[in-house]
């Protein structure tokens, strides 16, 4: 051999780095409780069995009477007369002195506007309630037509716009009247009248009369001419049975 043998190994010449771990007597906490056995047992089948159709229907399957209770009429028990709303119309002529000729083109227009909107605008109402229908000489006269919602408001208007107060009143420039080009008009009122017919009784009385008078005149009239006639013809027929043919003459 190339080398001698090793010596013998000599005793360890310190001690372990660590002590060798202890083996672990018990443990250190006590194992879970083991969990009880169910209070209850499940249960085999559903406690109650579903319905087959709902317990409350949805809707009647059928009326409760088979037949109505009355028997309907076969007339209407009465009938609602249509019902008539009036539209009174005042109809006044506005005087403006100030003023020597008619405007003419769209001075006109604005004329005519102008005395629409302050009469309107007056009475609370809009622009359309009035409409200046003409305007003429004499010195400058505007015809206005104003319609109201009722009969009442047509007097009151008619006692106001006639007075000096009440047409300075209306016509101002509060309600938006120029009074500096056009000045404040006299005002008198042309006449009154309704849209609706007040007196419906009036027109059967005069259709009577029309249809009544001809008849009750004509009638007799007639008659008498007819019997002057057959009577003037009796007479003619009279006449020629009277007459004697006389010979005439020879030579």
């Amino acid at each position: 051999p190339s080398a001698s043998p090793a010596a013998g190994t000599s005793a360890p010449s310190m001690a372990p780095s660590a002590s060798p771990a202890v083996a672990t007597s018990a443990p250190s906490a006590s194992p879970a409780a083991v969990t009880s056995a169910p209070t209850a047992g499940p249960t085999g089948s559903p406690t109650a069995s579903p319905t087959s159709m709902p317990t409350v229907p949805g809707t009647t399957t059928s009326p409760t009477t088979s037949s109505p209770t009355a028997t309907p009429t076969g007339l209407p028990t009465f009938t609602l007369a249509p019902t008539v709303s009036e539209s009174p119309v005042e109809t006044f002529s506005a005087t403006f002195s100030s003023l020597s000729t008619v405007p003419t083109g769209t001075a006109l227009t604005t004329f005519q506007n102008n005395v629409a909107f302050a009469v309107c605008f007056s009475l609370g109402r809009t622009s359309d309630c009035a409409v200046v229908s003409n305007v003429r000489l004499g010195s400058v006269v505007a015809d206005v037509s104003v319609t109201f919602p009722n009969a009442e408001a047509a007097t009151a208007f008619q006692s106001s716009v006639t007075t000096t107060a009440g047409s300075t009143s209306i016509f101002s420039s509060a309600n938006g009247f120029d009074t500096a080009a056009y000045g404040v008009p006299t005002v008198v009122v042309a006449s009154s009248s309704s849209s609706s017919d007040d007196s419906p009784a009036c027109d059967s009385t005069c259709l009577g009369l029309a249809i009544g008078l001809p008849l009750g005149l004509g009638l007799p009239l007639i008659g008498f001419l007819v019997y002057m006639f057959c009577l003037k013809g009796e007479s003619g027929n009279d006449d020629q049975q009277n007459i004697i043919e006389m010979p005439r003459p020879e030579g």
